[in-house]
Protein backbone atom coordinates (compact mmCIF):
# COMPACT_ATOMS: atom_id res chain seq x y z
CA UNK A 1 0.00 0.00 0.00
CA UNK A 2 2.82 2.32 0.90
CA UNK A 3 4.40 1.85 -2.42
CA UNK A 4 1.54 2.32 -4.56
CA UNK A 5 0.96 5.96 -2.69
CA UNK A 6 4.59 6.41 -3.32
CA UNK A 7 4.20 5.54 -7.47
CA UNK A 8 1.12 7.66 -7.41
CA UNK A 9 3.07 10.85 -5.77
CA UNK A 10 5.47 10.33 -8.35
CA UNK A 11 3.02 10.17 -10.89
CA UNK A 12 1.43 13.32 -10.08
CA UNK A 13 5.03 15.02 -9.59
CA UNK A 14 5.69 13.77 -13.34
CA UNK A 15 3.01 15.39 -14.68
CA UNK A 16 3.17 18.82 -12.31
CA UNK A 17 6.71 19.18 -13.51
CA UNK A 18 5.59 18.64 -17.61
CA UNK A 19 3.35 21.59 -16.79
CA UNK A 20 6.20 23.53 -15.69
CA UNK A 21 8.98 22.37 -18.16
CA UNK A 22 6.44 24.60 -20.86
CA UNK A 23 7.48 27.90 -18.99
CA UNK A 24 5.51 31.45 -19.63
CA UNK A 25 7.89 32.93 -22.59
CA UNK A 26 9.83 36.30 -21.91
CA UNK A 27 8.58 39.05 -22.54
CA UNK A 28 9.96 40.99 -25.74
CA UNK A 29 11.03 45.02 -24.57
CA UNK A 30 10.56 46.97 -27.55
CA UNK A 31 9.87 50.76 -28.80
CA UNK A 32 6.93 51.47 -31.56
CA UNK A 33 9.34 52.07 -34.63
CA UNK A 34 11.04 48.68 -33.51
CA UNK A 35 7.84 46.69 -34.00
CA UNK A 36 7.39 46.20 -37.86
CA UNK A 37 10.29 44.35 -38.55
CA UNK A 38 9.86 41.99 -36.13
CA UNK A 39 6.17 41.75 -35.74
CA UNK A 40 4.77 42.23 -39.54
CA UNK A 41 3.13 39.29 -40.53
CA UNK A 42 2.74 37.45 -37.21
CA UNK A 43 -0.46 36.75 -35.52
CA UNK A 44 -0.79 39.03 -32.48
CA UNK A 45 -3.60 39.72 -29.76
CA UNK A 46 -4.06 44.03 -29.43
CA UNK A 47 -5.29 44.16 -25.97
CA UNK A 48 -7.03 47.62 -26.10
CA UNK A 49 -7.65 50.37 -23.08
CA UNK A 50 -11.08 49.74 -23.02
CA UNK A 51 -10.03 46.25 -21.81
CA UNK A 52 -11.28 44.26 -25.22
CA UNK A 53 -9.13 42.63 -27.58
CA UNK A 54 -7.83 42.37 -31.24
CA UNK A 55 -6.95 39.17 -32.94
CA UNK A 56 -5.07 39.37 -36.25
CA UNK A 57 -2.20 39.26 -38.73
CA UNK A 58 0.28 42.66 -37.88
CA UNK A 59 0.64 44.50 -41.42
CA UNK A 60 2.28 47.46 -40.46
CA UNK A 61 3.05 49.73 -38.07
CA UNK A 62 2.34 53.84 -38.66
CA UNK A 63 3.63 56.59 -36.23
CA UNK A 64 -0.03 56.89 -35.15
CA UNK A 65 -1.28 53.56 -36.21
CA UNK A 66 -1.29 50.01 -36.52
CA UNK A 67 -2.52 48.24 -39.67
CA UNK A 68 -3.72 44.56 -39.22
CA UNK A 69 -5.87 42.23 -40.48
CA UNK A 70 -8.41 41.20 -38.42
CA UNK A 71 -9.42 36.99 -37.81
CA UNK A 72 -11.84 37.11 -35.71
CA UNK A 73 -15.05 39.14 -35.40
CA UNK A 74 -15.09 38.91 -31.69
CA UNK A 75 -15.26 42.53 -31.54
CA UNK A 76 -17.83 45.28 -31.70
CA UNK A 77 -15.47 47.93 -33.65
CA UNK A 78 -13.08 45.65 -35.65
CA UNK A 79 -14.45 42.99 -37.44
CA UNK A 80 -13.01 40.67 -40.05
CA UNK A 81 -10.59 41.79 -42.81
CA UNK A 82 -8.39 45.07 -42.90
CA UNK A 83 -8.28 47.11 -39.92
CA UNK A 84 -6.57 50.31 -38.50
CA UNK A 85 -6.10 50.93 -34.87
CA UNK A 86 -4.96 54.14 -33.35
CA UNK A 87 -2.18 53.82 -31.38
CA UNK A 88 -3.54 55.89 -28.91
CA UNK A 89 -6.48 53.15 -28.26
CA UNK A 90 -3.53 50.09 -27.48
CA UNK A 91 -2.91 49.43 -23.97
CA UNK A 92 -0.16 46.20 -25.02
CA UNK A 93 0.34 43.48 -27.51
CA UNK A 94 0.75 39.53 -27.15
CA UNK A 95 2.39 37.97 -29.95
CA UNK A 96 0.22 35.00 -30.50
CA UNK A 97 1.93 31.21 -30.43
CA UNK A 98 2.71 29.95 -33.99
CA UNK A 99 2.48 25.92 -32.05
CA UNK A 100 -1.63 26.22 -31.26
CA UNK A 101 -2.39 22.73 -30.26
CA UNK A 102 1.16 21.50 -29.16
CA UNK A 103 1.21 21.82 -25.72
CA UNK A 104 -2.65 20.72 -24.98
CA UNK A 105 -1.31 17.06 -27.41
CA UNK A 106 1.73 17.34 -25.24
CA UNK A 107 -0.03 17.14 -21.71
CA UNK A 108 -2.54 14.43 -22.99
CA UNK A 109 0.25 12.33 -23.75
CA UNK A 110 1.85 13.01 -20.86
CA UNK A 111 -1.34 12.83 -18.69
CA UNK A 112 -1.69 9.90 -20.47
CA UNK A 113 1.34 7.49 -19.63
CA UNK A 114 0.99 9.08 -15.55
CA UNK A 115 -2.79 8.25 -16.09
CA UNK A 116 -1.95 4.88 -16.99
CA UNK A 117 0.94 3.90 -14.73
CA UNK A 118 -0.80 5.46 -11.64
CA UNK A 119 -4.37 3.88 -12.15
CA UNK A 120 -2.84 0.42 -12.96
CA UNK A 121 -0.89 0.95 -9.84
CA UNK A 122 -3.88 1.54 -7.83
CA UNK A 123 -6.62 -1.22 -9.60
CA UNK A 124 -3.84 -3.76 -9.00
CA UNK A 125 -3.65 -2.35 -5.25
CA UNK A 126 -7.21 -2.26 -4.87
CA UNK A 127 -7.95 -5.93 -6.00
CA UNK A 128 -5.25 -7.12 -3.24
CA UNK A 129 -3.96 -10.65 -3.27
CA UNK A 130 -6.02 -14.33 -3.51
CA UNK A 131 -7.24 -15.16 -0.26
CA UNK A 132 -5.67 -18.86 -0.37
CA UNK A 133 -6.52 -20.62 3.00
CA UNK A 134 -6.86 -23.99 3.87
CA UNK A 135 -9.68 -25.20 1.64
CA UNK A 136 -8.17 -23.65 -1.80
CA UNK A 137 -8.21 -20.25 -3.36
CA UNK A 138 -11.35 -18.13 -2.89
CA UNK A 139 -12.77 -14.48 -4.51
CA UNK A 140 -9.76 -11.93 -4.18
CA UNK A 141 -10.28 -9.29 -1.76
CA UNK A 142 -11.29 -5.95 -3.65
CA UNK A 143 -10.77 -2.56 -1.99
CA UNK A 144 -13.36 -0.91 -4.59
CA UNK A 145 -12.29 2.46 -3.30
CA UNK A 146 -8.88 1.87 -4.33
CA UNK A 147 -9.82 0.26 -7.48
CA UNK A 148 -12.27 3.42 -8.74
CA UNK A 149 -9.34 5.83 -7.73
CA UNK A 150 -7.22 3.81 -10.57
CA UNK A 151 -10.08 4.23 -12.93
CA UNK A 152 -10.76 7.81 -11.97
CA UNK A 153 -6.47 8.73 -12.31
CA UNK A 154 -6.76 7.19 -15.65
CA UNK A 155 -9.07 9.01 -17.17
CA UNK A 156 -8.44 12.49 -14.79
CA UNK A 157 -4.73 12.70 -15.08
CA UNK A 158 -5.16 12.93 -19.53
CA UNK A 159 -7.80 15.48 -18.99
CA UNK A 160 -6.14 17.47 -16.40
CA UNK A 161 -2.84 16.86 -18.90
CA UNK A 162 -5.37 18.27 -21.44
CA UNK A 163 -6.44 21.09 -19.95
CA UNK A 164 -3.15 22.25 -18.55
CA UNK A 165 -1.37 22.08 -21.77
CA UNK A 166 -4.80 23.92 -23.40
CA UNK A 167 -4.18 27.09 -20.98
CA UNK A 168 -0.23 27.29 -22.10
CA UNK A 169 -1.58 27.09 -25.68
CA UNK A 170 -3.77 30.28 -25.15
CA UNK A 171 -0.84 32.12 -24.08
CA UNK A 172 1.28 34.46 -25.71
CA UNK A 173 4.61 36.32 -26.12
CA UNK A 174 3.79 39.59 -24.56
CA UNK A 175 5.40 42.88 -26.16
CA UNK A 176 6.09 45.70 -23.25
CA UNK A 177 6.28 48.73 -25.55
CA UNK A 178 8.91 51.21 -24.46
CA UNK A 179 8.37 54.85 -24.03
CA UNK A 180 9.92 56.30 -27.64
Amino acid sequence: MNQVLRLLLGCLCCLWLSASLVAAPQPLRLKWDQLTPIIDGQPVIVELKDGSSVKGVARSFAADEMALNVTSNSHRTYKKGPASIPRSEIASLRLAEGSEGNHARLGMIVGGAVGIGGGVALILAGAGPQNCGFLGCGYPSRNTGMIGAGVGVMFGAPLAGYFIGRHFDHQGTPITLLPD
